[in-house]
């Protein structure tokens, strides 16, 4: 399913998106968004587990992949469909190999190396970037920018489907697929848009959902 899937909504729960968290992820995937990631770093077990529960049903009533970032030792708990994990994450072959070898196992890709390792372990996807400057993640944290060129260069070698990450938007979109790259993974650009109902209508006319 995943290979066919050309929007992957990373739902980022900050102090800007908590508001109207639940009814904007419900917008997107009843407007045909079928693969999104819960990220919510340094918030609390409760509030983890509230916000997985309502999404979960969400999930469920829309048909939609429902992947959590970092936190994988929700993923049977919940019956989730898969984790996102990065380099400094719980190891995702181990993951993969013993904890639950029949969920989804994202990961994140910012060199050809992680790439390597990716391959090796067999991840499901990697999401690769980041493409442009961001402000989701914080500058210490930010790997250096690679721009079309670098992601095509790292995707020539995956052995699965990748997603572009990283200060995505309407503006440069039509630039990422003159450049042969069709599957974006998008936080801000949705969860912060002052206009969802634009995005969705730009996303049809580009036949990514």
């Amino acid at each position: 399913m995943i290979d066919k899937i050309k929007i992957y909504l990373i739902a980022d729960l900050s102090a800007k998106t908590e508001r109207n968290f639940f009814e904007r992820l419900e917008f997107y995937l009843e407007s045909g968004i079928r693969l999104f990631q819960f990220r919510a770093k340094d918030s609390s077990e409760d509030t983890l587990r509230f916000y997985i529960e309502r999404l979960k049903l969400l999930s469920e009533k829309y048909n939609s992949l429902f992947i959590i970032n970092d936190y994988w030792y929700f993923v049977n708990e919940f019956e989730l469909d898969g984790v996102h994990l990065g380099r400094d994450d719980f190891p995702p072959d181990i993951f993969k190999k013993i904890v639950a070898p029949d969920k989804i196992v994202g990961y994140t890709v910012n060199y050809l190396e992680d790439l390597d390792f990716a391959n090796t372990f067999h991840s499901d996807y990697v999401g690769i970037g980041p493409v442009f400057p961001t402000k989701t993640k914080a500058k210490n944290k930010l790997a250096p920018i690679l721009g079309p060129d670098g992601i095509k260069k790292i995707a020539s070698k995956t052995l699965v489907p990748y997603f572009a990450i990283g200060g995505i938007n309407g503006e440069n979109i039509p630039l990422l697929l003159e450049n042969g790259i069709e599957r974006f993974a998008l936080s801000s650009y949705l969860m912060q848009n002052p206009d969802p109902k634009k995005v969705v209508k730009f996303f049809k006319k580009l036949s990514l959902i």
